[in-house]
């Protein structure tokens, strides 16, 4: 029988020869630099090769590279909120799915990477802010199964295999991308409405939130932000606006989250907000948001600017 992945690779290079190229990647904010020095550790380089799980047949590294540059090609401008430094929200992107080929069940992949990273703590340059609010956006998947259980269905395996197919022998076209994003249905906003259970899972994310941003001494709204973020970092590189840092291009897969433009120009594609430094979803996913964050109790009290000025 074949050692378990997670018993593979276990133990890692001298420290020094990674993490200081790990702390030089995250004080240039440089989100290549920081994904090489993660692979110097065999653990990680071995788990960064294996496939992600998903339909399009990335490997984790191809992902992760996608969820960096769309960081840092759409994001990495603004200040992030919560306190949490650039370099940290880096290093957290770089291992947001580091353990996704570990555990068998694929619901168990977050608690997977998780342990992965409490395994190495002492060879990854967190401050215990910093990693407690990464250990948070990693471990707590509340938008994307929020926003999922709103879905009612989605485009067959058949015809995202007929146009990812399509696709390997040139771009993708706007009518190729609108004839996958047009076969989503959600539930419609007046069952949502009068649905207990849809208002049950509202107070429960906004509480859930609430109650790490009390421990933390960060805001609420500000801890919304950061997680809906990540979440965007992580979700668009499922759309054709996403590349990796070779420039090899993303299939459609959750472009139907997103006001979409030309496909064309991948630096356009989706439709960025700089009022609100992100992207645009289609109104009925701003909706669901927009229930959430008015849910959110106001921690007035905390001043995020002294908890950052403490920390730095």
């Amino acid at each position: 029988m074949p050692e378990p992945i997670e018993n593979r690779y276990n133990h890692p290079k001298e420290l020094s020869l990674y993490r200081r190229a790990l702390v030089e990647g995250m004080a240039v904010e440089s989100g290549e630099g920081v994904i090489k020095a993660l692979n110097e550790h065999p653990r990680i380089q071995y788990l960064y090769d294996q496939d992600s799980r998903v339909f399009e047949r990335y490997t984790i590294r191809e992902h992760t590279e996608m969820v960096m540059r769309q960081y840092t090609t759409f994001f990495a401008q603004h200040e992030l909120p919560a306190g949490m430094l650039r370099g940290e929200f880096m290093l957290t992107l770089a291992l947001h799915d580091a353990g996704k080929p570990i555990p068998q069940d694929k619901r168990e992949q977050h608690r997977a990477t998780l342990d992965l990273m409490n395994s190495i703590r002492d060879q990854l340059p967190y401050s215990d802010h910093g990693f407690k609010l990464s250990q948070f956006l990693i471990g707590n998947d509340l938008l994307g199964k929020f926003i999922q259980s709103t879905i009612l269905t989605r485009s067959s395996l058949e015809t995202r295999a007929r146009l990812t197919d399509a696709a390997r022998s040139g771009p993708f076209t706007k009518s190729e991308i609108e004839e996958m994003a047009s076969q989503v249905s959600f539930v419609p906003s007046k069952d949502l409405i009068s649905d207990e259970g849809f208002t049950s899972s509202v107070l429960m994310i906004a509480h859930e939130i609430s109650s790490v941003a009390n421990r933390l001494g960060v805001s609420a709204p500000q801890l919304f932000d950061l997680l809906l973020t990540y979440y965007q970092c992580d979700t668009s590189a499922y759309t054709v606006s996403a590349r990796t840092f070779a420039g090899k291009g993303a299939f459609p897969g959750l472009d139907f989250l997103y006001v979409r433009n030309d496909p064309s120009d991948p630096s356009t594609y989706l439709s960025f907000c700089d009022n609100k430094r992100r992207f645009e979803f289609i109104p009925y996913v701003e909706v669901l948001l927009e229930k959430i964050k008015s849910s959110l109790p106001l921690l007035a009290s905390i001043e995020i600017t002294e908890a950052k000025g403490d920390r730095t």
